[in-house]
């Protein structure tokens, strides 16, 4: 349910931020550096979290709703569905219910300020590694 909005919000952020860090006034470019790979890496963590957490919650609602875990006065009648489930959160608990759990999510925004920077230079050494073995 959250996993392609996810990683839409990912690419799309990451991408412009990365464009954004390496463009320089009067639309010069500069190459991107490590510190604004992992910048663009954390600053598209932080967005995507932000925009797909209510979905997540809604989704390990939806999977606990019948394990008998007290959430509120919300767990007392079952969802019927993912948007009776949003639509229930929201009208009993708020944007506190929606966002419940956003900052130990933050925590794993350090293996993407790794992962993605590691990433990229992995991609630029495999593209000069081609471009060596074609040359021969």
């Amino acid at each position: 349910m959250a996993l392609l909005p996810n990683w839409a919000v990912y690419f799309t952020v990451y991408g412009r931020l990365k464009t954004t860090l390496t463009t320089r006034p009067g639309g010069r470019t500069v190459p991107a550096t490590p510190a604004i790979h992992m910048t663009a890496a954390a600053g598209a963590g932080i967005a995507t979290l932000i925009v797909t957490n209510p979905l997540w919650v809604v989704k390990t609602r939806l999977q606990t709703q019948h394990m008998n875990i007290g959430f509120s006065k919300a767990s007392l009648k079952p969802y019927r569905g993912t948007f009776d489930a949003l639509a229930r959160i929201t009208r009993e608990e708020g944007l506190r219910g929606l966002y419940s759990g956003l900052a130990p999510s933050m925590a794993g925004i350090c293996h993407v300020a790794i992962q993605f920077p590691l990433y990229e230079a992995a991609k630029v050494s495999s593209c000069s590694i081609s471009l060596t073995v074609l040359r021969w």
